[in-house]
């Protein structure tokens, strides 16, 4: 099993992958990445995990969630306050726990999310959780 064998491996290990094309078989080395480095994107917005260091440091606060790297949507960004490194934790009612869950919503409305909106809960730089309902 191909992701059994991966979780054995470390980020900056290198494994080969076998790729058969045209009945020829092709060899290429792949440098695996940490998945915190990994950034999903929706609703204009860009989403990474929530580091292990903030979540040992703040574990009651930081148990769920992706934290927002970088907010274009000028919508929430200006009218709700959403800015670089708030938390969200809740989308239209449902949990936040990773950009698993982001991608989620982004296969289940597509790139025109915010059409969809009903509400986003969130926890501020200061530590603050917040919750905004859309009409």
């Amino acid at each position: 099993d191909l992701s059994g064998y991966i979780k054995t491996k470390n980020p900056d290990d290198v494994v080969y992958v076998q790729i058969l094309r045209d009945n020829s078989v092709e060899t290429v080395p792949v440098t695996l990445t940490n998945r915190s480095d990994i950034f999903v994107e929706l609703m204009g917005m860009q989403f990474k995990d929530i580091p292990k260091d903030m979540k040992e440091q703040y574990p009651d606060l930081y148990d769920k969630g992706a934290v927002v790297m970088e907010n274009k949507n000028r919508f929430l960004a200006e009218k709700v306050g959403i800015g670089r490194f708030y938390v969200i934790t809740e989308i239209n009612g449902e949990a936040i726990n990773s950009t698993d869950d982001i991608k989620k919503l982004y296969n289940q409305y597509g790139e025109d999310f915010t059409k969809h909106l009903t509400s986003i809960e969130f926890i501020n730089t200061r530590g603050q959780k917040k919750e905004i309902m859309f009409r």
